[in-house]
């Protein structure tokens, strides 16, 4: 970038849109024109501003050669609302509301004005379900009819942002053969794919169609100019002492109390297990023996959308006098910009570990951090590989300290599982369903077979279920379930000895569709299914939860038209401009 236009970024451009100087790397990214590229940054040093910004600008100096649109793919919902959130405000603040507009794209809430102007520049961000299934061209959670329409504009004149790759499973291969094919077949408008993470690895991105292009991909680092700036540094060098709990910590109660002795009164301390389970376990015991003013609470993704509205206010409002203890999971380890004076955590896969190193002292405010790691056995892994466990175990093992220029690079080791190949893309041009009447199941390409949920909310239902007029839930309603929970669900019995049922729109049959115990092979991932909310499986405070048999109370009516039922299109009542390029 020629010295005046760095110098704008540096003065106008990031400063107007953040209140802060960029810091180097950010420049360094802003400064090159776009094409497919591996980041590598450490957690809480900017990736996001980094990548959102450096696409506006080069969309303002280089139109030419810099895709219209950005698609922001994220791993979990819970990084979509804060990534659309900052996003928006840093389109706001650079005067570029009204010409390039901010969609979301998750389970519940699809937003799909953009499709209505594909000549204009645009942000979506989503989940990897929402934007791989459309990339497939077999959107999730859409009519698919326009099923052609999505998978175009998604690989043609389009910067794909891949966050937090660690955690995308099978769908990392899939972007990587995605960005393969765009390449060898052409399209229209520039195509390119950052994948990004503090623990990237190009080797990573070795699939069978990409191998070739991966020794040649860029890399953006943090470098020694980037150590030098003093606000990076800082981050840097925060010192993070690490150990071992003691045995007593493999129970609940042993890991409950242990917390409790080792919080600082008027501190906040984060505790992140592996499993939804085990979370709620925990915070139950630690209920049992807090003492007020003391803040407990519990995050999860398995929560209703109506529930987790309160969490950023929850995050941003600072740590109360009484001080507050997170109990999590894995929804904190990445993206989440919170920090912790002691952590404690369940091991994990080491990439894991490292994100979640990066929630204690995250920008070295404290003198010092503790971080503390809970062992496992064998019987206790999932939902992660025995192997990946003891390989993390053997590293930080011998680790004392888990300040960022201390921890050592993850070993090699990432398997690819379910690899698309150019047959399966060409096999997915046929969009009719086969003899049974299902579409091509393409879930094993986005993510891994054990990740699969469907969306269910609750509502007051007459015994004979929801009629055609029933609306559509809204996203504050719905809870991301895992499959094989949900049929346990169902298989429980109320203690009216009435077995658990839910209802699913059929777009075929026009009507509301039931699932029960015995049907239960009607399920797919990211359908949305509606239950009365008598039939319980739900806490407030503590979310999904199978085997709860209390009532879950009804999220307030959003204001939506009760009169418009599932077969209608809003569109079509809708007066607009369309445009045609």
């Amino acid at each position: 970038m020629p010295p005046d236009l760095m110098e704008q970024f540096r003065s106008e451009f990031f400063r107007k849109a953040t209140g802060e100087s960029p810091y180097p790397y950010q420049e360094r990214l802003a400064g090159e024109p776009v094409r497919s590229r591996a980041i590598n940054v450490p957690t809480g040093a900017g990736k996001t501003a980094a990548v959102v910004l450096a696409w506006l600008y080069r969309r303002q100096v280089d139109e030419s050669h810099t895709p219209r649109r950005l698609v922001y793919c994220l791993p979990m919902r819970v990084l979509v609302e804060q990534t659309r959130d900052k996003a928006q405000e840093w389109v706001s603040r650079l005067g570029f509301g009204t010409e390039i507009k901010v969609h979301t794209l998750m389970g519940g809430q699809v937003d799909d004005e953009w499709e209505l102007y594909p000549e204009k520049p645009a942000i979506l961000v989503g989940t990897q379900d929402m934007l791989l299934s459309r990339a497939l061209n077999r959107g999730y959670a859409m009519s698919r009819f326009k099923w052609p329409v999505h998978f175009g504009l998604l690989n043609n004149d389009c910067l794909w942002v891949c966050d937090e790759v660690q955690l995308m499973g099978s769908g990392l291969g899939t972007t990587a053969q995605l960005q393969a094919w765009r390449e060898e077949m052409g399209g229209f408008g520039p195509r390119a794919t950052w994948w990004m993470s503090a623990t990237m690895d190009t080797s990573d991105l070795a699939t069978v169609d990409f191998r070739s292009v991966v020794d040649a991909l860029p890399t953006t680092d943090v470098e020694n100019e980037d150590r030098m700036d003093d606000r990076l540094a800082k981050r840097l060098n925060a010192t993070k002492k690490l150990a071992r709990t003691p045995d007593s910590c493999q129970t609940i109660a042993g890991i409950a109390q242990f917390v409790m002795d080792n919080h600082a009164p008027g501190s906040q301390s984060v505790v992140i297990l592996n499993r939804v389970a085990r979370a709620r376990e925990t915070y139950d015991a630690l209920n049992r023996i807090a003492k007020l003013p003391l803040d407990v609470r519990l995050l999860h993704a398995r929560f209703r959308g109506h529930e987790r509205l309160g969490w950023p206010k929850l995050l941003a409002d600072g740590i109360p006098a009484g001080g507050r203890i997170l109990v999590a999971t894995q929804v904190v380890e990445a993206g989440v910009d919170i920090s912790s004076a002691l952590l404690v955590t369940d091991l994990a896969p080491y990439t894991s570990l490292v994100q979640r190193f990066g929630r204690c002292n995250r920008a070295g405010e404290l003198d010092e951090g503790r971080i503390f790691w809970v062992d496992r056995t064998p019987e206790e892994v999932s939902p992660y590989e025995v192997e990946d466990l003891e390989q993390a175990r053997c590293v930080i093992t011998e680790l004392d300290s888990a300040c960022i220029g201390d921890l050592p690079l993850p070993a090699d080791g990432f398997e690819h599982g379910n690899i698309i190949r150019r047959r399966d893309l060409v096999d997915l041009f046929d969009t009719t369903r086969d003899l049974s009447g299902y579409d091509i199941d393409i879930s094993r390409f986005i993510r891994e077979q054990d990740e699969r949920d469907v969306l269910l909310a609750w509502r007051e239902l007459p015994d004979e279920g929801p009629d055609r007029k029933t609306v559509a839930p809204t996203r504050d309603e719905l809870c991301a379930v895992p499959i094989g929970e949900f049929r346990k669900f169902l298989d429980k019995a109320l203690k009216s000895k009435k077995r658990r049922e839910a209802w699913t729109w059929s777009p075929i049959d026009h009507q509301w569709q039931k699932v029960n115990a015995q049907n239960t092979d009607l399920l797919r991932p990211g359908m949305v299914l509606i239950v009365d909310g008598k039939a319980g499986g739900y806490d407030v405070e503590r979310g999904w939860d199978f085997e709860s048999l209390a009532a879950v109370p009804v999220v307030p009516a959003d204001g939506a038209d009760t009169e418009e039922g599932m077969d209608d299109e809003p569109l079509t009542n809708q007066k607009y401009r369309q445009t045609v390029m």
